[in-house]
């Protein structure tokens, strides 16, 4: 642990007070959504986009899919929950399954296709949603005009041990054989330890890192990880599903994607466990940096760039929180970035969304106007 950590609480997560947007757009801009250049086998490769952002219209509130929020009683009591909520999760996809056939272009879709389906149509499910883009987040954070301060979670998705990182953990990493005849059980726990001088255990990290990253690599991951999805899904009732201790969520994008999730360039993080916070999810399921539960990281401000930018290695969730004051100033923006609703739901339903929202700013200003003239 370095001194400038020692200097901070512990918190799961890093919270970020946001005083000024531009500092907020320009720290994002430059040290999340800067494309690193890496050396992966022996190429020079550019990743994919580190970052996945959720917007939410209240800065109290942890991420928490729509079934959690459902649930309202202490679920660690119960020692079937896990079992029971499989059950009711299967009910409510096969009740899906056989009142809405009809109304989709292949019936014969997967269960995790008919659990995005549900999700996409409000029916609560554990699936929660994700952007790759900031600026589509912030929209959704402020879509319903909250009435306090609300938040934008940022989320190192580059760093989760996923599947296809799991299936491949073991039978290329370089000196395998010399690590485990060292380090017998404890050679990932050597591995994630980023601290170790062992020279071996360098070429390792260096590895599994350029690996995690590689663009060559992103689209299997994901590919993996919706197979994975699919066999938990699939996994009889009176079986245990097989999830790895260490793997506490599975990111991917739908197979054929909607129009709307590619306008908003949409992603869902599914957690494998009911009753694990989504937060715990996360942290566990992280590879690299292995989770040091970002300990020493409390409330800093977006204009401690110097600091922020100190901390970014030890950092794999931010939450930044955005003062109701800044509601008008952030919609102003949002336009100019082009988030507006016939843009990110590109249908019928966008349209008149934003043919209703345009018509109550007209109509507010008119009445505004009318009172300033003493009309009223």
């Amino acid at each position: 642990m370095n001194k400038l950590a020692e200097s901070y609480p512990i918190s799961p997560y890093c919270v970020v007070n946001v005083d000024n947007l531009y500092s907020w757009i320009t720290f994002v801009a430059e040290q999340l959504n800067n494309k690193r250049r890496r050396a992966v086998f022996r190429k020079n490769e550019f990743c994919g986009e580190t970052w996945i952002y959720r917007g939410q219209s209240n800065a109290e509130w942890e991420i928490t899919s729509t079934l959690q929020r459902e649930i309202k009683i202490d679920t660690t009591q119960i020692k079937s929950f896990e079992h029971d909520m499989r059950g009711k999760e299967l009910a409510a996809i096969l009740n899906f399954k056989a009142l809405a056939w009809k109304f989709v272009p292949d019936p014969k879709m997967t269960r995790l296709e008919w659990l995005m389906l549900m999700r996409h149509y409000g029916v609560p499910t554990r699936l929660v949603d994700f952007s790759e883009s900031p600026s589509v987040a912030l929209h959704f954070a402020v879509e319903k005009e909250p009435d306090t301060d609300f938040a934008i979670w940022a989320v190192n998705r580059d760093k989760f041990r996923d599947a296809y990182i799991q299936s491949q953990v073991g039978s290329k990493l370089p000196g395998w054989e010399n690590l485990t005849m060292k380090y017998g059980d404890q050679v990932m726990s050597e591995i994630e330890n980023i601290e170790s001088c062992d020279p071996i255990v360098k070429r390792a990290q260096d590895y599994l890192l350029n690996f995690i990253l590689s663009d060559a690599t992103i689209v299997m991951r994901n590919a993996f990880n919706r197979d994975l999805a699919n066999e938990i899904l699939n996994t009889s009732l009176s079986c245990e599903p097989s999830i790895p201790e260490k793997m506490g969520v599975l990111w991917f994008t739908p197979e054929h994607p909607s129009p709307r999730m590619i306008a908003q360039r949409g992603l869902f993080l599914l957690p494998l466990r009911f009753s694990e916070p989504m937060t715990s999810s996360m942290i566990r399921t992280f590879e690299i940096n292995s989770v040091k539960r970002i300990k020493g990281i409390g409330t800093l401000r977006i204009s401690d760039k110097d600091l922020l930018k100190r901390i970014m290695p030890q950092v794999n969730i931010f939450k930044f929180v955005f003062k109701h004051e800044m509601l008008d100033e952030v919609k102003d923006y949002l336009q100019v970035a082009g988030c507006f609703n016939s843009n990110l739901y590109p249908d019928i339903d966008g349209v008149a969304e934003e043919v209703k929202n345009q018509m109550q700013k007209s109509l507010s200003g008119y009445v505004g106007s009318l009172c300033e003239l003493g009309v009223f």
